[in-house]
């Protein structure tokens, strides 16, 4: 039997598994749909335009703080999924395209220490003098702290980790039923994948880039993995 949910938009900062919930929404409660969308992606001075259609595409909300996003008509069912802020910034460095060309050039503890130029970016735009850990953490400290129960909050690593009982857990909230069994879809997905490997950091930071990263963010933080 073909079960039509009611659509859900999936929020986030760049690199922490957007795609990933996104496929796996799409692979188990929206089988029946389309949701295929073509446009582009990447820095603002460097748009990319999509090869093929993303097939989850219309499940993507916005990189934007959650709670400036109005919701519309029946896509008022939010979730906002966030990342060990290590593992956002190691992925970000990776992904060339979300950076201007000379970023593009930096060693990866100087991109850590080097401003962002995202304030002519729509979604996920940086203060003046703001780098990335900054940015991140200003970012999940807002969305993820929410109190606000209209919209579920979930982490990249539990959803890598305990992919169903995440789903399940999503089912729950927004009155979701799975299209059929469920289905595991591929953690590397989207327009330029990376390793989707939960503590992939510890390949790149150094002790002086951990002690750089723990200025901005407290040691004890909820948003960092407890698992590495």
């Amino acid at each position: 039997m073909i079960v039509s949910n009611k659509l859900i938009k999936v929020y986030s900062h760049p690199r922490s598994g957007t795609n990933f919930l996104c496929s796996a929404l799409k692979d188990n409660f929206f089988q029946d749909q389309n949701l295929s969308t073509r446009g582009q992606w990447g820095h603002w001075s460097n748009r990319q335009t999509f090869k093929s259609p993303v097939l989850h595409g219309k499940l993507f909300g916005n990189h934007t703080i959650i709670k400036n996003h109005p919701t519309e008509n029946s896509m008022d069912r939010r979730i906002y999924i966030y990342r060990d802020g290590r593992d956002v910034a190691v992925s970000l460095w990776k992904t060339k395209l979300f950076l201007n060309l000379s970023m593009g050039k930096l060693s990866f503890a100087d991109f850590l220490r080097t401003n962002l130029d995202w304030i002519y970016t729509p979604a996920s735009k940086s203060l003046p003098g703001q780098n990335i850990v900054q940015h991140w953490y200003s970012h999940v400290s807002v969305c993820a702290s929410s109190s606000d129960k209209s919209y579920e909050i979930i982490t990249f690593e539990d959803l890598l980790l305990n992919t169903q009982k995440t789903l399940d857990q999503i089912a729950e909230k927004f009155d979701l039923t799975y299209n059929g069994d469920f289905e595991n879809s591929p953690a590397l997905v989207g327009p330029s994948p990376n390793t989707g490997i939960v503590g992939k950091w510890k390949e790149y930071f150094t002790e002086k880039d951990l002690e750089y990263f723990y200025r901005f963010v407290p040691r004890n933080s909820p948003y960092i993995f407890k698992g590495n």
